[in-house]
């Protein structure tokens, strides 16, 4: 993340776009995370992460090179720094979210991917997405804990994104929607779940973008 500029470019554009109240670290250590901690004022994202993402890649598809690999890990890491960014900005700013923080932050890392990029940003959503089902493909049973938890089930986050993400583009991303199955009732409606996101985030955080 580092040597690739990601984080850089992620800091500069929020500090050229949000009146932070105080300074916000991005590391790199071994947590119990990806989190945000908001005693710390930090978002960190462990190392043991980016190998449990490799491993999720790498077991999918064997034959992924070293540069392929390293491009998922990275757009990973990037949206769960967004991810991440939303809850630090819940935090600050106090904002009122209505039902799950962890759904809204999801929207809030699709919007910021899609509209900081509408080509690469939208793969670099469906890249976490593909994690989110990867996951989910790889466990045997539910335990309580699965529907107790603050986040959405893996297949649900992985369902979500994409229609997210094909909401912001239909025209791009028509494929990706059909190749993962996404059913036609939920399809035709992702356009308007997009808009509905993107203005809702928008007006939330409306107070708080530098003029």
């Amino acid at each position: 993340m580092q040597e690739s500029g990601i984080w850089d470019l992620i800091a500069s554009n929020t500090n050229e776009t949000l009146a932070l109240p105080r300074d916000l670290l991005f590391s790199v250590q071994e947590v119990d995370g990806p989190a945000f901690y908001p005693e710390a004022d930090g978002i960190a994202l462990p190392p043991s992460f980016a190998a449990y993402v490799d491993q999720l890649f790498t077991q999918a598809d064997p034959t992924a090179s070293v540069d392929q690999l390293r491009e998922q890990i990275l757009s990973v890491y990037a949206f769960v720094t967004f991810h991440e960014l939303g809850h630090a900005l819940v935090e600050y700013y106090d904002l009122p979210i209505t039902g799950r923080e962890e759904d809204a932050v999801d929207q809030l890392a699709t919007y910021i991917a899609t509209q900081g990029d509408p080509e690469a940003g939208g793969e670099l959503a469906l890249a976490a997405a593909a994690t989110f089902g990867l996951s989910a493909a790889m466990r045997s049973e539910f335990a309580a804990a699965d529907f107790w938890d603050e986040h959405s089930l893996d297949e649900q986050r992985f369902f979500n994104i994409l229609c997210w993400v094909y909401g912001s583009n239909p025209g791009a991303y028509a494929d990706d929607v059909a190749d993962a199955g996404l059913g036609e009732d939920r399809l035709v409606r992702c356009e308007d779940e997009y808009a509905q996101l993107a203005q809702s985030w928008e007006q939330l955080l409306a107070p708080y973008v530098k003029q």
